[in-house]
């Protein structure tokens, strides 16, 4: 497990299980206490889809750290359905086939007007 935190939040990434974990605030130790957790699938070497994403509250802060790590992975694009009603921070919706309707992050826009977390 690959634990990734700034002052401001923290991610889990268990890469061989393509798991996410987004992690309490606080939390330590070898599987810390998480409030939310997603799947990501390699959708082709510069998009990742994440899936199944269930979260109480997914913050700006863990979204950057999910973006750091997928652009530091290689990946360009990012790709999420949600739930009627729920949004993703930092994404737009996609317009047109395939995946239409679903959230998109342009990690490259996205990221070049934020700084780097230190442990990403």
């Amino acid at each position: 497990m690959n634990i990734i935190r700034d002052a401001h939040g923290a991610i889990a990434i268990e890469p061989l299980a393509g798991k996410i974990r987004l992690l309490r605030d606080g939390a330590t130790g070898p599987r810390p206490e998480f409030i939310g957790a997603a799947n990501f699938l390699h959708l082709s070497l510069s998009e990742l889809v994440i899936t199944a994403l269930a979260a109480n509250g997914i913050t700006r802060a863990q979204l950057r750290l999910i973006a750091w790590w997928a652009h530091g992975e290689g990946y360009r694009w990012i790709y999420a359905e949600r739930l009627p009603g729920h949004s993703l921070p930092m994404a737009t919706r996609r317009t047109a086939r395939p995946m239409l309707d679903w959230w998109e992050i342009d990690l490259d826009r996205v990221l070049a007007n934020l700084p780097r977390p230190a442990h990403a």
